[in-house]
């Protein structure tokens, strides 16, 4: 994936590396007030040689990690991971504080979501702090749905985002929020149990 997003800036592919070292030295500028927690240090080491190992069974699942660049500058960075057979998840985006509010990230959430969508996933999903109106506001315009809430020990109260890519499932988020009522396409879906 490498795209012009039209405000002078580009994304692109780049490698585990390159995206480790600019986001360890840029995270605490672009998120400076939040208040995570390492939980993986409250694991004992057979707890963690568990997990491990559990990770290693889950196989290869695709990942995407991208810079931002406004010439050979990096800006910004992507990452997101597979979680199951149709779902994708956005874990994190961080664009330099100098380079937030020009319409960037807004621009990349269509190129984005269409590169997820080649790649045969359903769902796109993410989650944020609930109050994380600067990247929350611009996924609800674009079509995502709030799709559920979580508190988790590392992050607090965290906002689900969903963006379906098939508008029949979409709809049926809508149904399911009680936003609207099934038409008939969606009926004919009904589970029917004998």
């Amino acid at each position: 994936m490498k795209a012009d997003l039209g405000t002078g800036v580009r994304v692109e592919v780049i490698d585990k590396e390159r995206y480790d070292a600019f986001r360890l030295i840029h995270e605490p500028k672009i998120f400076p007030n939040r208040y995570d927690i390492n939980a993986q240090l409250a694991l004992s080491t057979n707890e963690k040689d568990a997990v491990s190992l559990l990770g290693q069974r889950l196989g290869q699942l695709y990942d995407l990690r991208l810079g931002f660049f406004e010439g050979d500058e990096m800006i910004g960075w992507s990452y997101g991971i597979q979680v199951n057979a149709e779902s994708f998840r956005m874990v994190t985006t961080g664009i330099v504080p100098e380079f937030q509010g020009k319409k960037i990230y807004s621009r990349f959430l269509s190129i984005y979501a269409e590169h997820i969508k080649q790649q045969g996933f359903q769902i796109l999903f993410s989650r944020h702090y609930a109050t994380n109106n600067q990247v929350i506001v611009p996924k609800l315009r674009f079509g995502f749905l709030i799709s559920g809430f979580e508190i988790s020990d590392q992050f607090g109260l965290l906002l689900w985002l969903s963006y379906y890519f098939n508008s029949t499932r979409q709809d049926i988020m809508h149904v399911r929020s009680g936003f609207q009522q099934p038409d008939v396409n969606i009926n004919k879906l009904v589970r029917q149990y004998d």
